[in-house]
């Protein structure tokens, strides 16, 4: 029974999907399906090789190149958002599911989102005040938990 259900909703998300796409004006494509459902069902933003080596995607057998060019497209038509900071991969995720709100490493470049409603909401109110269609906010800090804890971590002074 349970297995029944999950197929169910899988059919529906597939034919939310499709519909998405045909409204964007892109044609109906095994990869294009498997990226956006990929994309829908992650808890995070999702870089191409996340997506590659997604176990949703293993049975697809996608190319690397392929889900570039498919991203490029999708991205295109407004389905799918990018985030890139730096020299670092390109984070991708599905239109309008993961905050745009960031907290980045100095020290490592790890990145963090945010969710915070009520800020998001002030944001929107300032996009829609300047006309802007879209934004990204990156908040600097020195260290993150993970490079602060390494440095408690590390003595101050060499061992001779």
């Amino acid at each position: 029974m349970n297995a029944g259900v999950n197929m169910l909703a899988y059919e529906q998300n597939a034919a939310e999907l499709r519909a998405l796409l045909l409204k964007a004006d892109l044609k109906v494509t095994l990869t294009r399906l498997t990226i956006l459902h990929i994309l829908r069902s992650a808890q995070r933003e999702l870089t191409v090789t996340e997506i590659l080596y997604s176990p949703q995607q293993q049975l697809k057998k996608l190319s690397c190149a392929g889900i570039y060019q498919a991203l490029r497209q999708l991205e295109r038509a407004g389905l799918v958002a990018k985030f890139k900071l730096g020299d670092e991969q390109a984070l991708y995720s599905f239109k309008n599911t993961q905050a745009n709100i960031r907290i980045c490493c100095r020290q490592c470049g790890r990145l963090e989102q945010i969710a915070d409603p009520l800020f998001e909401l002030q944001i929107q109110e300032l996009i829609l005040i300047h006309g802007a269609s879209s934004y990204h906010l990156t908040l600097e800090k020195p260290k993150c938990f993970c490079c602060a804890e390494n440095a408690a971590e590390q003595p101050d002074h060499p061992r001779r």
